[in-house]
């Protein structure tokens, strides 16, 4: 497992949003995934700031078929000022 502030992976951020939609205190999604609650508020923060409350969807199921595609942008072609205005991807070796 890794440290409890860790970045978080693709797959983990959308599991953290399907948590919180589900219902999940975001407590008890931390203490599930192993990270911080301040990692997990940062991440919804960005989420319903970027994304959640930006687009009207007709049902939940629009919503949560429109996450993953999201969450792939977020991490590909959104620049990051925190990266000096780089991709995230590019922090990654090839593989």
């Amino acid at each position: 497992m890794s440290h409890r502030n860790a970045r978080t992976t693709f797959l983990s951020r959308v599991l953290i949003v399907q948590r919180h939609q589900a219902g999940w205190p975001r407590a008890h999604i931390a203490a599930a995934m192993g990270i911080s609650r301040k990692c997990v508020r940062t991440w919804l923060g960005r989420y319903a700031a970027e994304w959640a409350y930006r687009h009207a969807f007709t049902s939940n199921t629009d919503r949560t078929a429109a996450l993953a595609p999201w969450i792939e942008h977020y991490n590909t072609q959104r620049r990051h000022s925190a990266l000096g205005g780089h991709l995230p991807i590019t922090r990654l070796a090839p593989t």
